[in-house]
């Protein structure tokens, strides 16, 4: 009975050491290669993510340096027809937020400082599309409306005291519009101390409609500063 159990003790010792010699380092063996292949596959998808990281900081880069380029264009569209038409003040207003247009505001302007010209942008935020509802009307019906002395739009509720506030005794709109012929903006020339000269007037609307259409094809999207919503936005 003794040298039964003994036999028995015997291979236990020896499945024990077959274990610890072959069974055990070969587990150890395959949890080594699990770790290089996890640790690879973690490198690899680091690796991944820079290149990604590094991709969006180039698309970054290169969307600002276009934007940057459009927005010089615009402006230097904006000041040709400042001084190249005598105006004091050019602008652009837009509707905004684009889905349901539910205000205008001025997105752009550029001002005649050596005349003392103030500027209006932050003055013209969140203006309501509703309140301004006839005036846009005649923004979307009409390529252009030139008024040579602004009593000439005392009927026009909104516009007229508008016009007074910022000191204009003549203002030139021109309708923007995108490839579907969609009213997107309005160009604005506003004439402080003198309107326009009435001698020329096609050439002069000949200028505005070429810079305006320039303008039109790289007009962004237009988000007013958060700051000037609760101040304008009663209007």
């Amino acid at each position: 009975m003794i040298d039964h159990w003994a036999g028995i003790a015997g291979i236990i010792v020896a499945v024990q050491g077959i274990l610890a010699l072959v069974v055990v380092p070969s587990i150890k063996s395959r949890m080594a290669r699990k770790e290089k292949v996890l640790e690879a596959e973690i490198a690899r998808k680091e690796k991944e993510m820079a290149l990604h990281l590094e991709e969006d900081e180039t698309i970054r880069l290169e969307y600002n340096r276009r934007t940057n380029n459009l927005l010089s264009f615009l402006f230097s569209y904006l000041y040709t027809l400042l001084y190249d038409l005598d105006a004091d003040r050019v602008s652009i207003v837009q509707p905004h937020p684009t889905d349901d247009q539910q205000f205008i505001s001025v997105s752009f302007e550029v001002v005649n400082q050596k005349c003392g010209v103030s500027p209006q942008f932050a003055n013209f935020q969140y203006r309501s599309a509703v309140e301004w509802s006839e005036v846009i009307k005649l923004w979307k019906k009409n390529e252009f409306l030139i008024y040579r002395d602004t009593k000439e739009m005392k009927d026009i509720r909104k516009l007229y005291p508008e016009a007074s506030r910022r000191g204009c005794c003549a203002v030139t709109f021109f309708r923007l519009q995108d490839i579907y012929s969609n009213w997107i903006g309005t160009l604005v020339l506003d004439y402080i101390a003198e309107p326009p000269a009435p001698t020329h007037i096609e050439a002069y609307k000949n200028d505005i409609s070429k810079y305006g259409n320039l303008i039109a094809d790289i007009l962004p999207v237009y988000e007013p500063p958060k700051d000037c919503q609760q101040k304008n936005r009663i209007f």
